[in-house]
């Protein structure tokens, strides 16, 4: 729903679930959006989850990832990677330090212009989507509150302050573009979806994946 109503639309989208405990989610360049487990557990309600995926699908319209990863390893490896060619253990290796801490310092330090924009595109893909976009609001703000009280030390929050850096100046921009959107009725705060989809995490944590009920 929400990639429908990006700026790129046009594009396929493949989106996945990493199955770590780590609150976190990251696209690499080719419209690939990575959920991790965690994050899906620690969002209240979808318009939480949203906010975050929201997030991510603006780094994909914006091309972050492209332009940060470019900087790093070059072009001819972003098109390789996007194509699938060029080197398949380098491509593995890459996604799998994102799913984590390990890597995202660098690979995904974003300056803070892109990730105002990306906040710019979640809060009016969330609206257009029929998402009540105070959830992205919410969540971070729930987030920053957590990792204050833990002294900034390293937990499963980490790695989405590793590649999100919060801050009350971004939560406070947020709901100003939130305030500046025109009235609209019936923005789903959260769905029967999504509480269903929150139930069978602690079945899939215990490995049970429901196979042969």
């Amino acid at each position: 729903r929400l990639a429908g109503v990006s700026r790129r639309a046009n594009i396929t989208y493949t989106i996945k679930v990493v199955d770590t405990d780590d609150v976190n989610a990251f696209a690499v360049p080719g419209g690939y959006l990575y959920v991790n487990r965690g994050l899906i557990s620690h969002a209240e309600t979808e318009s939480e989850l949203a906010g975050v995926m929201g997030h991510e699908v603006g780094h994909i319209v914006g091309r972050h990832g492209s332009k940060q990863i470019s900087k790093q390893y070059g072009l001819q490896f972003i098109t390789a990677m996007i194509l699938g060619g060029g080197n398949p253990g380098m491509s593995r290796q890459i996604a799998a330090q994102f799913a984590g801490i390990g890597g995202t310092l660098g690979l995904l330090h974003y300056s803070r212009e892109a990730e105002r924009e990306a906040d710019e595109f979640a809060v009016q893909e969330m609206y257009d989507a029929g998402i009540d976009p105070d959830g992205m609001a919410t969540f971070f703000e729930k987030l920053l509150a957590l990792h204050e009280d833990a002294g900034g030390e390293p937990s499963g929050f980490q790695a989405l302050f590793t590649t999100h850096p919060n801050t009350q100046e971004r939560v406070d921009n947020a709901r100003r573009m939130i305030a500046d959107l025109p009235a609209k009725a019936n923005l789903k705060k959260d769905t029967e979806l999504f509480r269903r989809i929150k139930n069978r995490l602690p079945a899939i944590e215990r490995g049970d994946t429901g196979e042969g009920e």
